[in-house]
């Protein structure tokens, strides 16, 4: 069984401007430890073993950025042969999926199995990532498609849900998908014990994925047949999330659930979550001085950072933009984005 690991890296992150922009997206974060997203996620598709193949999709102004990035984690390897397909622009995942799989089917055959991995996501104990994968590997090679998910701890309103039915094996059958829902529809999923939170992260033969593509997403199959031919442009491809263009059609989709610990590092307020703390709370970037200050996530490396005060903000300074607002917000700060883009702004590049 051939496994070859596709890393989408695409996405500019906006609810983590301004560290987060288009010129510098998520996965280049920098996280306390001195690896970025994309690093750990390379890490983490080579723990699958016996990896000889890696594919990452992602923009073409990142390449060299991705190559070095890379390198630090490869160390110079040439066991593992580091795939890229570049994208002038995004066209959602629909699209770079569907070319990864192309791609795989061409060089390791239409057999092997793509294991589908976010660059923005963060995987705590590595074991039961393997094994979750392997599980799903187990499915996949039967010719169903695998999407992972986390069973729900709290009530969360920033994760799409996945319901599932009939158990098979190790995995279930998925009934339905669930866009992120309000708090009360999100406590009644948490006490239903059959929802799990999409981690957007799949497992399936290029030849079972395309085979679906064609089958229920035809024009998707078309255009991408045409751009491959040279007769179609990359702009001219629907720009879909594969969760819409094909998962949601499938009736061959399962989900296996993921015994791992997940965060999507979507938000500031996420990224305060994991990161190291003092006794009241506080995750400070820079030399401080601070009285009477909790909950907060206070950036602004080179300067001291002085604070009395406050409660649950956050302040991320950069040396083209300053950050401010309550930590309850964080999820809104890509309207600042927005705002900024509308404006014919440069800074949120």
């Amino acid at each position: 069984m051939t496994i070859v690991p596709v890393i989408l890296s695409g996405g500019t992150g906006s609810r983590l401007w301004p560290v987060s922009r288009e010129t510098s997206p998520k996965p280049f974060i920098q996280l306390a430890d001195g690896e970025t997203l994309l690093q750990k996620t390379a890490r983490r598709a080579l723990s699958l073993g016996a990896v000889s193949q890696l594919v990452t999709v992602t923009n073409r102004e990142y390449l060299f950025r991705s190559q070095d990035e890379y390198s630090r984690v490869l160390g110079g390897s040439s066991v593992v042969q580091s795939a890229f397909i570049l994208e002038p622009f995004g066209r959602n995942t629909a699209p770079a999926v569907a070319l990864a799989a192309m791609h795989v089917a061409s060089i390791s055959g239409a057999a092997a199995i793509l294991v589908v991995l976010s660059s923005d996501h963060l995987i705590e104990n590595q074991a039961a990532f393997v094994e979750a994968v392997r599980r799903a590997a187990e499915h996949a090679g039967r010719g169903q498609l695998v999407t992972f998910g986390v069973r729900p701890t709290y009530p969360a309103t920033g994760f799409g849900y996945i319901r599932v039915g009939e158990r098979e094996g190790d995995a279930y059958r998925v009934e339905e998908f669930v866009e992120k829902p309000t708090l009360p529809r999100a406590e009644e999923y948490l006490a239903a014990g059959t929802f799990y939170w999409n981690l957007s992260m799949f497992a399936w033969r290029a030849s079972a994925f395309l085979a679906e593509l064609e089958r229920v997403a035809p024009a998707h199959h078309r255009g991408l047949l045409a751009f491959r031919a040279g007769t179609a442009s990359y702009g001219d491809l629907q720009n879909e999330a594969v969760d819409y263009a094909v998962l949601e059609k499938t009736d061959r989709l399962y989900l296996v659930p993921a015994g791992f610990d997940w965060l999507d590092v979507g938000s500031w307020a996420e990224l305060l979550d994991m990161l190291e703390t003092d006794a009241d709370g506080n995750s400070i970037d820079g030399e401080s001085a601070v009285i009477d200050t909790t909950g907060s996530l206070l950036s602004a490396p080179g300067k001291l950072v002085a604070a009395i005060g406050i409660e649950n903000l956050i302040v991320i300074d950069t040396e083209q933009a300053l950050l401010v607002l309550p930590r309850s917000r964080a999820q809104d700060v890509k309207k600042i984005v927005e705002m900024l883009r509308n404006a014919g702004k440069t800074t949120y590049l």
